[in-house]
């Protein structure tokens, strides 16, 4: 994502589903990124052609890599949200 080191990077929505939210980078996967939003703390799986679609578009945009210490903040609930999901879906 045009040179930002992607994890901790924030970017605002300004179009679309998402507008008026923050997503954050919380993992990059092969294919895909994976970012929270704010302040919903949904999290949203994107595709990379969709990341690039929506930067080259002005859907979304760079606002800054947060500082390490907020992004631990979001790290832990981010870890809390994906162990909520793992034990709901251990019954089903």
């Amino acid at each position: 994502m045009y040179g930002q080191n992607n994890i901790g990077s924030l970017f605002a929505v300004v179009a679309g589903d998402y507008m008026g939210e923050f997503l954050l980078c919380m993992e990059r996967g092969n294919d895909e990124y994976v970012f929270m939003s704010l302040p919903d703390f949904k999290i949203l799986k994107v595709p990379d052609v969709e990341v690039e679609r929506g930067l080259n578009s002005k859907v979304i945009d760079f606002i800054e890599k947060i500082p390490k210490k907020y992004f631990k903040e979001c790290c832990e609930q981010y870890k809390k949200i994906q162990n909520e999901k793992s034990s709901t879906n251990r019954f089903k």
